[in-house]
C-alpha cells in the first residue's frame, strides 16, 4: 500500500461515524442574516454620513447671501472688506 491509500483509509476510519448536526443548515442561515444585517446597517450607516456631509455645503450654498448685499460689503468694525489697506509710499 502507499501512503495516500492509507492515508485515505485512516480518514475515512476517523470520519465515517461523524455525523453533522440537525441545526447545522439553521445555524448557517442564521450566522448569514445577521452577517448581512451587519453590512446592510454599516452600508447605511456610511450613506448617512456621506448624505449629511453633502447636505452642509448645499445648505450653506443655498442660504448664501448674495454679493454687494450690506452683510458682504461692511464689517463688524465699519470698514468694508473689500477695500484693500493702504500702503505707504
Amino acid at each position: 500500500m502507499d501512503l495516500e491509500s492509507e492515508l485515505r483509509r485512516a480518514m475515512a476510519e476517523q470520519v465515517a461515524e461523524a455525523t453533522a448536526p440537525p441545526s447545522l443548515v439553521a445555524d448557517v442561515k442564521r450566522r448569514h442574516r445577521r452577517r448581512a444585517t451587519r453590512i446592510r446597517a454599516t452600508v447605511g450607516a456610511a450613506a448617512a454620513s456621506v448624505v449629511a456631509l453633502a447636505l452642509v455645503p448645499t445648505y450653506q450654498s443655498f442660504r448664501a447671501t448674495p454679493a454687494g448685499a450690506p452683510e458682504t460689503t461692511a464689517s463688524p468694525n465699519g470698514v468694508s472688506v473689500l477695500q484693500q489697506p493702504e500702503r505707504p509710499p
